[in-house]
């Protein structure tokens, strides 16, 4: 159900177009050519510091961090904790240590791979392992192939491109259709 105007709502409606349209003919004749006159907006004050002004001195920095670390030992002193240190040392572990553990990993590997029957990578022969006369008798097979052929069909034979499917105009709009009905 749409909410249509009524007859006198629509006659205001055109007496306020009309009022607005006489106001604007004003407008123009007071302006003298009906062009706004250029209006650029004042610039937003910042908030806090202006650019460029001083900064804060080495020594108040000095003072600011000085009153948390004491206000920081208050508290931890109050609740009865340690402050934590930022000095502690980086354990490293000691060259001996990083070998048993690697060996360690590498024997726990191999026991996996040995209990799943899985051949560990190293141990697949690298591609391409082909000795030079094994390519040179494949090599040689496949001339000999070629020349056979050759002499049989005169030239190399051409690539078969699969069949275009021709569709009928009915089903491509039976087709058109169910995806209209299945989107709808």
């Amino acid at each position: 159900m749409t909410n249509a105007p009524s007859l006198d709502q629509l006659k205001q409606a055109i007496a306020l177009k009309e009022q607005i349209a006489r106001l604007e003919a004003r407008f123009n004749a007071i302006l003298g050519g009906g062009t706004l006159p250029s209006f650029t907006p004042a610039p937003i004050p910042r908030r806090g510091r202006p650019p460029g002004s001083q900064r804060m001195s080495e020594e108040g920095k000095a003072q600011i961090a000085a009153a948390q670390k004491a206000r920081w030992a208050k508290f931890h002193e109050s609740k009865g904790t340690v402050p934590r240190t930022t000095t502690t040392k980086k354990r490293n572990f000691s060259p001996e240590s990083k070998a048993r553990i690697a060996a360690a990993v590498k024997a726990r590997w191999a026991k996996f791979h040995e209990s799943h029957g899985i051949v560990p990578m190293g141990a697949l022969p690298k591609k391409g392992g082909m000795s030079p006369i094994g390519r040179a008798k494949i090599a040689a097979a496949q001339m000999a192939r070629w020349a056979k052929f050759r002499a049989t069909k005169g030239t190399a034979p051409k690539a078969r491109l699969p069949k275009k499917r021709i569709i009928s105009p009915e089903s491509r709009a039976r087709m058109a259709a169910a995806v209209k009905a299945r989107w709808a």
